[in-house]
């Protein structure tokens, strides 16, 4: 008998290192970088579309989508600001009417964009694009709240993995457990948000 309930005290501690370490994956901040960049990339794509829907004359741009490298000029575009380059230089580029004849126009694009100056020093962080008429605000207030995550994991606007895609039947008990471990201190306590 006595074994029996030493086997069961030993599954208990296995229970509890396992949400220990559960809990220590969920505030990871290589996982929050990793959601961030994602992040980034779907809204630049989106923002990058946009700017070369808006910039590009209609009938250029209707016919430079079908073109060999239109996803690869997208994804220039979308690097090129992600890295800091001024915005107002990728658009008066993306407007040159000399880019417009070009036989190839995406191809034509991209080597442009390689003359784009960039910031010599800054963040290792993507820069998140600016909003534009129909950007996805619900994935932007996420990224925001994942930069928070990234520099300070335990700050007030730490957005849990947990909140976002964990789908589990006892989700609402691994959020508790997750808010119980963090005691929120004097600087954090319902900074603008309370749980």
């Amino acid at each position: 008998m006595f074994e029996s309930i030493l086997a069961r005290d030993g599954e208990k501690r296995a229970a509890t290192e396992h949400l220990r370490d559960e809990l220590a994956r969920a505030s990871d901040q290589h996982r929050f970088r990793d959601y961030y960049d994602t992040a980034v990339v779907k809204l630049g794509d989106a923002h990058a579309r946009h700017l070369l829907s808006a910039t590009l004359p209609n009938a250029i741009h209707t016919a430079t989508t079908g073109q060999r490298e239109w996803d690869a000029a997208v994804a220039g575009v979308r690097d090129v600001l992600a890295r800091g380059a001024n915005r107002n230089v990728v658009i008066d580029l993306l407007g040159d009417p000399d880019l417009h004849t070009a036989r190839n126009v995406p191809v034509a694009i991209l080597a442009r964009l390689k003359t784009v100056e960039l910031p010599k020093k800054g963040s290792t962080l993507p820069v998140l694009p600016p909003e534009h008429p129909g950007a996805d605000t619900e994935l932007r207030a996420f990224a925001e709240n994942t930069v928070a995550a990234i520099i300070d994991p335990h700050g007030a606007d730490t957005q849990w993995t947990t909140d976002l895609d964990y789908t589990h039947p006892q989700d609402q008990a691994y959020r508790n457990a997750v808010r119980a471990s963090s005691t929120p201190t004097r600087s954090t306590r319902c900074a603008g948000r309370c749980w």
